[in-house]
């Protein structure tokens, strides 16, 4: 998945990244309500979704990188609780602009449901 051109997140429009890929959309929802490590999002991701969307780690760590090189997404390192500082764990959060993005998907995806809606898709009356 290539980042849009511009590297100044002042400049960048949020739309530049749409369509996100499924697991990119959920993964910044489940941030947007707080900080988690790559675990956290991987048991969110399954719980969200009732099941139906298991990331690996592999994938997620991708995804996780291409998400800060683009700065929809944030590392947060906490301190081990004990005080040694041996086991950091990596933290990942959501940025302004990546909630922007999440919020333009949200809109994007909102306009497509509602055209669903206004025919027979959702429904199945006709045409089965």
């Amino acid at each position: 998945m290539p980042l849009p051109a511009s590297s100044d997140q002042h400049l960048r429009d949020p739309k530049d990244f749409l369509p996100l890929k499924p697991d990119v959309f959920l993964i910044l929802t489940i941030l947007a309500e707080e900080a988690r490590h790559g675990y956290g999002i991987m048991q969110a991701a399954e719980g969200w979704s009732g099941g139906g969307m298991e990331i690996q780690a592999g994938a997620l760590y991708r995804r996780l990188r291409w998400m800060m090189e683009g700065g929809l997404i944030e590392e947060v390192t906490s301190e081990d609780p004990s005080g040694k500082g041996q086991d950091r764990k990596r933290s990942y959060r959501v940025t302004p602009f990546g909630r922007g993005v999440a919020r333009e998907e949200a809109r994007r995806m909102g306009d497509l449901l509602n055209a669903a809606r206004e025919t027979d898709l959702l429904t199945g009356t006709q045409g089965a």
